[in-house]
This record gives C-alpha cells, sequence and structure tokens, in this order.
C-alpha cells in the first residue's frame, strides 16, 4: 500500500480556519460554541484565523429630564471585539449586541451578530 503526499491530491486541501475564543467565553453556551467552529470551517485555509473576543455585559444609563419629571434609562450591551486573518487579509471589527433581558435573550443577540460576521467572511473570501 502506498501513501500519497497530501500536496498531489487535488481534493480537500481547504482545512478552514482556526477559531480563537477570548473575554467572556464562560457566558457562552457549547451548541453555540459549537456552531462558531462549525462556520470556521468553511472559511479559509488551515493557517487562517478567526479571533472573537466575547465582551462582558457593560451598564449605560442615559438621565434626561422632561417637563420636571427626571428619567433614568439603562441599556445593557456587550462589545465584542473581532479580528479575521483570511487569505492573507487583516480585518478588525467591532460587534455590539444588546444584552437587555434575560440571559437566553443576550445569548440569541450575541450568537446572531457573530453568526452574521462569520457568513460575511464566508461569502466575501
Amino acid at each position: 500500500m502506498q501513501v500519497q503526499r497530501v500536496q498531489n491530491n487535488n481534493y480537500n486541501q481547504t482545512f478552514g480556519a482556526k477559531l480563537q475564543l477570548r473575554g467572556a467565553v464562560e457566558d457562552l453556551p457549547k451548541e453555540l460554541i459549537k456552531e462558531f467552529e462549525t462556520f470556521t470551517k468553511s472559511i479559509g485555509k488551515n493557517n487562517d484565523i478567526v479571533d472573537i473576543d466575547i465582551g462582558r455585559v457593560s451598564e449605560i444609563t442615559q438621565t434626561w429630564s422632561d417637563m420636571g419629571h427626571r428619567m433614568e434609562m439603562t441599556d445593557y450591551i456587550r462589545r465584542h471585539n473581532v479580528a479575521s486573518y483570511v487569505n492573507g487579509k487583516l480585518e478588525q471589527r467591532r460587534i455590539i449586541s444588546n444584552a437587555n433581558g434575560d440571559k437566553a435573550d443576550d445569548v440569541k443577540n450575541l450568537g446572531e451578530k457573530i453568526i452574521g460576521y462569520l457568513e460575511e467572511l464566508i461569502t466575501t473570501k
């Protein structure tokens, strides 16, 4: 039995980018992490990298007065820093997701924003 070298084969030479997760990774369910990994396997080659820094929940309170009444509104958001080095091109972006509501809504919104970015990488690279 002979083993052919990989460079002589014309099939399946794209292995997909490596995913690096940092930041508040403990807030992500395992299913969402697996979904991120599945998307990154469709991007680039094995020496490409997609780095996602999951932001912690930040509280932003706005205060204003209207007709003698003081009002406050608090928003909870996450700022994610995403960088990709695919096909020799470095791209960096900040993605903001809404963290208002319960944990399920926060994770759903976070997942939609990051997956939207990964889908964009697949279609443009």
